[in-house]
């Protein structure tokens, strides 16, 4: 009877050895599900990571074309100036030749006065053109400005989006984990 009582001891043994591997397994199962969800969640975060990427690099490139533009503006407007100020300097001389060929007489008379209105015109002709370049310079920086806070926003959305995925999946591994370690000791 002992070897009989011995018997049943060692099969209630191995039914509860039977009963706890299957609860291990049970938890190796979530374990693994948990594993793979983690995976999955990682790939989409290195594809939000890429897309991130790809949009920064978008605004680099339009950032650089847009300086290239500047630039290119730049030139052409100092060009621009450049003729305007020579075909201003040989209309005024061309004046300055007529008009001293019709009143040279009175030109010795009135050669400071005559002088100064010349300067004069000189100066308004630059202050204009001055007015103009700070002009286009203002526009095309509220136009900058307003391109790069529009990016800025767009990249601070995306990152704050980034950053509670990230949280979530954190939680979600945290609390995953605890519910694995109070099942293992439960």
């Amino acid at each position: 009877m002992s070897n009989l009582k011995n018997f049943d001891e060692i099969l209630v043994s191995l039914e509860l050895e039977k009963e706890k591997l299957h609860a291990i397994s049970g938890a190796y199962q979530k374990l693994q599900k948990i594993t793979e969800q983690f995976a999955e969640n990682n790939k989409t975060l290195e594809q939000i990571i890429e897309l991130q990427k790809v949009q920064q690099e978008k605004v680099i490139h339009i950032l650089a074309e847009i300086e290239n533009v500047n630039k290119h503006n730049k030139i052409e407007l100092e060009k621009l100036i450049e003729e305007k100020t020579e075909q201003t300097r040989k209309e005024n001389k061309n004046f300055y030749s007529e008009f001293e060929n019709t009143v040279k007489i009175k030109l010795d008379d009135n050669k400071s006065q005559i002088k100064q209105l010349i300067e004069s015109e000189r100066a308004q002709t630059r202050l204009i053109i001055a007015n103009e370049f700070a002009q286009n310079s203002r526009e095309l920086t509220g136009f900058i400005r307003d391109r790069l806070n529009r990016q800025t926003q767009k990249l601070e959305a995306n990152q704050k989006v980034i950053k509670i995925s990230l949280w979530l999946i954190r939680g979600l591994t945290l609390l995953l984990s605890a519910f694995a370690v109070f099942k293992l000791w439960m």
